[in-house]
């Protein structure tokens, strides 16, 4: 059985309280018996156990990650696989994650979150797009957090995101460079998170620097206005040759319902998706799409919370982690000679 703070107290002939004061180095106690009392300490091999050191210094070793419910339907999503590897990333920097979900009535009632009724954390990384209401609710109880994979424009909330407008351009100029002229969206740019609504323009800057047409039949919404992706998507009667999808589950879906249609994705219609999430490589054929580095984007995250957290928020600058294409099989060569 290791030293107690009881046998120190018994050795030196002071009280216990003595040697709980002068552990945690609080007032009531001179300086000599404080030295006293360490220095056994030391010689004896006493360690202060994990809980009563976090109470000490006024910490827990946990970071909260909040999760709207939009966006955690399940282990296959994106998200799911970003919060374990940011939990990952935590953990080699000595924190606990706590995961919350979010649901909407919790953002419309501005119920706070368990984790901060009870003080279990020390900060927090929200994850997936929250109303900009309850951000600011979240910011009245004055504990440092960070947004992941979405911002806003209240400068003063540091976010951690994938450079989405420049990926989708690029993602968009090669499916010009491979002859396509008629090029549709897919994605909700209205009820959409930020990361969204930039690669959607990333698109429309392509499609503007080429000089083609953006076809508003051709902008196809893919969810409900609470971020859950449709089933079957409502398609014009004349497609476009190419799709550009917002990310890769909803380009798995129109593959599917285009195959129902009768339609071969790349011969008849191409498609390029975002994230190089699962459905890109479950699909046949597998979708070329823009990758996301889920290890970078969580390292950083996980990097700007501790900064905020141990200097008191003062972090200079929000985080843009650049995307990297993926070329496979779901984009047909028109202008091949």
């Amino acid at each position: 059985m290791g030293v107690t703070m009881k046998d120190l107290a018994k050795e030196l002939g002071v009280s216990i309280v003595t040697v709980s004061k002068s552990l945690a180095d609080k007032e009531g106690v001179s300086e000599s018996v404080r030295q006293q009392v360490k220095e056994l300490a030391r010689k004896r091999g006493y360690r202060m156990n994990r809980v009563a050191r976090q109470l000490r210094q006024g910490n827990t070793q946990n970071i909260g990650i909040l999760l709207s419910e939009s966006f955690g339907r399940g282990p296959e999503t994106f998200y799911w696989s970003v919060h374990s590897q940011l939990s990952l990333q935590l953990t080699q920097l000595n924190y606990t994650s706590i995961l919350e979900i979010v649901s909407s009535s919790m953002e419309k009632e501005k119920k706070l979150p368990c984790m901060l009724q009870q003080n279990k954390v020390d900060g927090i990384i929200v994850l997936g797009q929250i109303s900009d209401e309850y951000l600011s609710f979240l910011n009245e109880q004055s504990v440092p957090f960070i947004l992941l994979d979405f911002y806003t424009d209240n400068e003063k909330y540091l976010s951690v995101t994938t450079n989405n407008f420049q990926s989708s351009f690029i993602s968009t100029s090669y499916v010009i460079s491979c002859g396509h002229k008629d090029i549709g969206f897919l994605g909700n740019i209205r009820h959409s998170t930020s990361s969204i609504q930039d690669r959607f323009l990333g698109f429309y800057k392509a499609m503007l620097e080429h000089d083609l047409p953006i076809r508003d039949e051709w902008i196809i919404n893919d969810r409900t206005d609470r971020g859950r992706i449709l089933e079957q998507f409502a398609l014009p009667n004349k497609l476009p040759t190419a799709f550009v999808c917002n990310c890769d589950e909803s380009a798995y879906k129109l593959l599917e319902q285009l195959n129902k249609m009768g339609l071969r994705v790349p011969e008849d219609i191409s498609l390029i998706g975002f994230d190089n999430s699962i459905y890109s490589q479950i699909s046949k054929p597998q979708i070329t799409t823009v990758a996301v580095d889920v290890e970078t984007l969580t390292h950083k995250a996980a990097e700007l919370i501790t900064y905020c957290i141990n200097h008191q928020n003062s972090a200079s600058s929000s985080v843009v982690v650049p995307g990297k294409m993926i070329y496979r099989d779901s984009v047909r060569i028109l202008n091949e000679k």
